[in-house]
């Protein structure tokens, strides 16, 4: 058996065990069963849908982590440094608003005129972001960005699941896992790059150029059937469209009460609260649509019809902010604690992405191997807590090495989460198609993130703001560099700005950082107890599923 097949292993018991129902990439092998048949497609059929699939999971994963690599250079050359986390929030958002809603309109309206659609948006806000003289024109493309990306992801993922034999379906995902790894690599390198010649807004027109490449594939390569029946009125009136409105309210009312606490407004005031209570009863009433209202629901409720199934959903959100969050505020750190360059940062960041595409396969052929997730689920909520410990030591003096070795441990923990998550929500809630899986898990490990990362940049802010004001008192003779300096730490690196001062200055941005590595070590703390609960169902036990 070879390497390769292995890996495969554990992908295979999962959908040879789950009923799928879902779309054919060749109009001619359909399925109208519940039950997915286990036919094989035509190799070069096959491997053009999987090139093409494949190549739109590429621009998505480049697309991402580069713009994680020009944060820094962005935030300097916008005097926006305190802010400009919100490149990655705004996508973010985009992306998980949108993402429940990309298999419902591929249904009703066609999977090709679907990824068209959102691949119009895509280019649009790329366009926009690259283009873009200001901050404010920059987040809106990132934001639309977002939302079209959405299809990027999710559209690869329900054809390769769902297309062909078994031995199939598992390379497709083994090769679409790959295509991202890759591509994140390269993103950090290119947007590494790019800020070195000062040409980071390319990033954004580079993802651009791809979008349209991997669409023109598509459309060349990829047979991409529309699944709905009937009339398109009685389609279009099965979307949750009502779902989809209290969603996105709820998400977007909660990050606006984290923004505005503790910066705008104190975090009891009236303003604040009405927030979070509206945020918390439009997530009440999404529920209530998706399990007692919607006909074809935007998210499946009975993932949380288990004990083992709520859990793993309720670990994802958690999951999603100790992943995405500690990247994410290094590639800051890095630039105004360390003042590295773009390049630099880009290596610590690949210190993150190449043990966790390592470990991510090497799970896949433990569980080949042993049948047995539930220690490696363990493992992976060890290794994330651990990560996030050690980056709350981090300090001005701690070495480079020190640093890489750190991001190394946080990235075993992030490929712990891959497979062995995705097989055991397979497992407990056996009914789900595995695109559909996957899909939720990646769904609520954004919304985690992105409402992570705007209560830590509020939390960042703040306790900046009290720190440099002590600082103000010992050097009031720099008032101007001081507070300029949390939007651009290049001025207290200027020659008539004194040693001391530096420091000093050094000294509270680290101290503000850490407070956000010891939130993001509680956090993961808390997964560590929930995990425990989480009951190994064997992957060929079909028998008693409904039982459980």
């Amino acid at each position: 058996m070879t390497a390769e097949t292995t890996a495969a292993n554990s992908i295979e018991m999962v959908l040879s065990d789950t009923q799928q129902d879902g779309p054919r990439v060749a109009e001619s092998h359909i399925s109208t069963d519940n039950e997915l048949e286990d036919t094989e497609l035509p190799q070069a059929r096959y491997l053009l849908t999987l090139l093409a699939m494949s190549a739109c999971v590429f621009v998505a994963g480049l697309d991402f982590t580069a713009v994680a690599a020009i944060l820094p250079s962005v935030g300097l050359q916008y005097s926006k440094l305190s802010t400009v986390n919100w490149l990655i929030t705004a996508n973010m958002l985009g992306l998980a608003v949108m993402l429940p809603l990309v298999s419902k309109l591929g249904n009703t309206f066609g999977y090709q005129a679907t990824f068209g659609a959102y691949g119009l948006v895509f280019i649009a806000g790329s366009v926009m972001a690259g283009a873009s003289t200001g901050m404010k024109l920059l987040l809106a493309g990132r934001a639309f960005a977002g939302m079209g990306a959405s299809a990027a992801i999710v559209i690869p993922l329900m054809v390769v699941t769902e297309a062909g034999s078994k031995r199939q379906r598992a390379l497709g995902l083994r090769v679409l896992l790959a295509a991202w790894v890759i591509a994140s690599v390269l993103g950090l390198v290119i947007g590494g790059y790019l800020c070195k010649h000062e040409n980071w807004n390319w990033v954004f027109y580079l993802s651009c150029i791809g979008y349209i490449v991997a669409l023109l594939l598509s459309v060349m390569l990829v047979r991409l059937p529309k699944l709905g029946s009937g009339p398109l009125v009685q389609q279009v009136k099965r979307i949750d469209a009502l779902g989809m409105l209290f969603l996105t309210g709820s998400i977007l009312t909660l990050i606006l009460a984290l923004s505005l606490g503790g910066n705008i407004f104190n975090w009891s005031s009236g303003v604040v609260i009405v927030l979070f209570v509206l945020a918390a009863f439009l997530a009440i009433l999404f529920y209530l649509v998706e399990s007692k209202v919607a006909v074809d629901p935007i998210w499946p409720v009975s993932m949380l019809s288990t004990r083992s199934s709520a859990l793993l959903v309720g670990l994802q959100p958690l999951v999603g902010i100790v992943t995405y969050a500690p990247v994410v505020y290094l590639t800051l750190w890095l630039s105004i604690v360390k003042h590295d360059s773009p390049q630099s940062t880009s290596t610590h960041l690949l210190a993150t992405v190449a043990s966790a595409a390592v470990v991510s396969v090497a799970s896949g052929l433990a569980i080949s191997k042993t049948g047995q997730y539930t220690i490696l689920i363990y493992l992976s909520c060890a290794f994330l807590t651990l990560g996030c410990g050690l980056l709350v030591s981090l300090k001005e003096s701690t070495s480079n090495g020190s640093i890489v070795g750190f991001m190394i441990l946080l990235g075993i923990g992030v490929g712990l989460t891959t497979q062995p998550h995705i097989i055991a929500l397979q497992a407990a809630a056996p009914a789900e198609k595995i695109s559909r899986v996957i899909s939720s898990i990646l769904f609520f490990r954004l919304i985690g993130a992105t409402v992570a990362i705007a209560l830590f940049n509020t939390i960042l802010q703040a306790n900046l703001t009290s720190k440099l004001a002590v600082v103000v008192l010992n050097h009031p003779l720099y008032l101007r560099y001081i507070l300029d300096s949390p939007d651009n730490q290049d001025v207290i690196r200027l020659p008539t700005v004194p040693q001391s001062v530096r420091d000093a200055v050094i000294d509270a941005n680290v101290q503000g950082f850490k407070d956000i590595y010891i939130t993001c070590l509680v956090f993961a703390a808390v997964t560590i107890p929930l995990c425990l609960f989480v009951r190994h169902i064997p992957i060929s036990d079909k028998l008693n599923m409904s039982k459980r």
